[in-house]
């Protein structure tokens, strides 16, 4: 946020700039909200990465104990600065209400969170980095579906997926408009009968939640990811690193 006065160059300090945006940054975008978020101070973070368990097995009385190591790799991790700048007049600064600059501080806080979702789940982002799209066809999971979505079959399998690997589904992520297709649906339909119950169940630990089977769903902004495409992810297993 740029202010058009090198005089009022205290005006915001950086206590301010963190409660109008970094805070509601924060608890705004989607991909902070279903991953393991890393604070950092360094340039790089080098993120374990386990190819392999140890091995166990039965042994008899007093047998000695087979010595096993897991398969470890490292992952490096360079944080990309992620940047807005706007202008707002001295004038605007000082006879404005805090209502009117949280109208600033709101705006920039969508950009940034559309930006950080944007790029978390595309192949490649330009001076950014690589996201979720980069493994699609490199280790990677899919789960096809002829058409759309009609039932919940594709999120059952998606999780079983997961789960052959030792993993669990702790978040279902896609476009709002791919949400509210599967929000109309119901639970049967029939010629002379049909329900009013939706398929998709009720988050009750969030206003207006939805869940599958227990996996709470997460609606992303129009224009960041395809219509019709789903994310099923262990949030515990995908990290985020912030510097």
């Amino acid at each position: 946020m740029a202010i058009l006065n090198q005089d009022l160059g205290g005006a915001l300090r950086a206590v301010d700039t963190g409660k109008l945006v970094e805070t509601p940054w924060r608890a705004t975008s989607i991909a902070l909200a279903v991953t393991t978020v890393v604070d950092t101070t360094s340039s790089e973070w080098r993120c374990p990465v386990l190819d392999s368990d140890v091995t166990s097995a039965y042994v008899n009385e007093n047998e000695s104990i087979d010595l096993s190591d897991p398969s470890m790799d490292s992952c490096a991790v360079t944080p990309r600065a992620l940047a807005t700048l706007t202008r707002v007049s001295e004038e605007a600064l000082s006879d404005s209400t805090p209502a009117a600059i949280s109208i600033i501080s709101d705006s920039i806080v969508r950009s940034l969170s559309f930006a950080t979702d944007k790029s978390w789940v595309a192949a490649s982002t330009p001076k950014g980095p690589a996201g979720l799209g980069s493994l699609v066809g490199n280790g990677a999971q899919a789960v096809d579906v002829v058409g759309s979505i009609t039932d919940l079959d594709p999120f059952i399998s998606a999780a079983g997926k997961l789960e052959s690997h030792g993993a669990k589904a702790t978040a279902f992520v896609a476009d709002s408009r791919t949400w509210t297709a599967l929000a109309l649906l119901r639970q049967f339909e029939g010629t002379d009968l049909s329900s009013n119950v939706p398929l998709l169940g009720s988050d009750p630990t969030a206003p207006q939640g939805r869940s599958i089977q227990g996996v709470p769903c997460y609606s992303l902004r129009e224009g960041v990811l395809e219509p019709g495409q789903v994310i099923a992810l262990d949030g515990t297993r995908v990290f985020t690193v912030i510097r």
